[in-house]
């Protein structure tokens, strides 16, 4: 695929101003929140589809707190290794597990995105001691070590998070090279002073309008001018109006019985 064929698809790469969400509405998007048997199976049918197209295809994953199996997984994963027609765009939102970290690494390099706020969860197990070594973790976290070193090539930094247990953040995730981006909020709709004046903008629209609503009423009914204002009477409840209890200094004087009357 050349250059300009590359932007025409839409191809989301590293430093590109174009968002996953923007590149989802003209592309192939599937939401994978379990890596279970039946999701795996779609995104695989969809993979196998997308096979049968013309020229270099992409598919967003989008992956939403997303767990599930190693296993599947690496099925996926086997279909979209580079140069293969097939490439994934994924990103990444929520508390993802490992099997969603691997697959979230396993996306195209320089296409990998992470909303901010993202967390990536690298083990299920506690703490390990200190001086933990390969050898000495459970099964699955050495297969979350052995598809992550392979697929980021931060092996070392990999194997110290998990021997921590550490759930880490979407900025350390792009340091270990699970990611390539960190998706930020706009700075154009979080302006502080932009909001300000906004907000001051409304205030001043607020009044006109009440005003234009008089003059429209006025205009209707020239003979009513003014519209008294409507007095809430008090509800007959039985009970006495405040007014209508004596002083605190008299209720001091009065007997108890004759309080339980008033």
């Amino acid at each position: 695929m050349n250059t300009n064929e590359r932007k025409k698809s839409g191809a989301l790469t590293a430093g590109s101003d174009q968002s996953a969400d923007n590149y989802a509405t003209e592309k192939n998007v599937i939401q994978v929140d379990t890596l279970n048997t039946k999701k795996t199976q779609e995104v695989i049918t969809e993979i196998n589809s997308l096979n049968n197209e013309p020229g270099e295809q992409e598919l967003l994953v989008k992956l939403d707190s997303t767990g599930g199996y190693l296993s599947n997984a690496k099925k996926i994963l086997d279909l979209v290794k580079p140069g293969e027609k097939v490439q994934l765009i994924t990103k990444a939102s929520g508390n993802v597990k490992p099997a969603g970290v691997v697959l979230t690494a396993g996306g195209k390099y320089g296409s990998r995105v992470a909303e901010f706020g993202t967390k990536f969860k690298l083990t299920y197990e506690k703490p390990y001691p200190k001086g933990t070594k390969v050898r000495d973790l459970s099964d699955d976290d050495k297969n979350t070590l052995r598809a992550l070193g392979a697929l980021t090539k931060r092996k070392s930094a990999i194997l110290k998070h998990i021997i921590k247990g550490r759930t880490i953040s979407a900025n350390q995730a792009k340091k270990c090279n699970i990611i390539d981006e960190v998706e930020l909020f706009p700075d154009e709709d979080w302006d502080t002073k932009k909001r300000i004046k906004f907000a001051n903008i409304v205030d001043k629209r607020r009044p006109i309008k009440h005003e234009l609503q008089e003059a429209k009423i006025k205009a209707e009914h020239p003979e009513k001018t003014e519209v008294p204002e409507k007095t809430e009477q008090p509800e007959e409840t039985g009970m006495p109006v405040r007014s209508e209890l004596p002083p605190v200094n008299e209720l001091e004087k009065t007997e108890p019985n004759q309080i339980e009357k008033i």
